[in-house]
């Protein structure tokens, strides 16, 4: 029923059904056309390299972490041995 999907009323057909959709015409248009503005060209590439990049860094920031979680639950057993 007409309605009943956001998805559907958004995007011009139902998401479930191949050939529907955003995806139906591939020649459509770009939206951007005739715009002053431009897409931002992020290809599939550029992103999983982003994505892996972003993965490193938080990986080296969980390893650092978890390297100060162990000083410091070092330091306050030296700490409570001398007291």
């Amino acid at each position: 029923s007409v309605g009943s999907d956001p998805l559907e009323d958004a995007f011009g057909g139902d998401p479930s059904e191949p050939g529907t959709g955003s995806d139906a015409a591939p020649d459509e248009p770009d939206a951007f056309e005739g715009s002053p503005f431009e897409s931002a060209g992020v290809e599939d590439d550029d992103l999983a390299a982003e994505v892996a990049s972003l993965r490193q860094a938080v990986e080296a920031q969980s390893e650092r972490l978890d390297r100060q979680s162990e000083l410091i639950e070092r330091l306050i057993e030296e700490l409570r041995r001398g007291r």
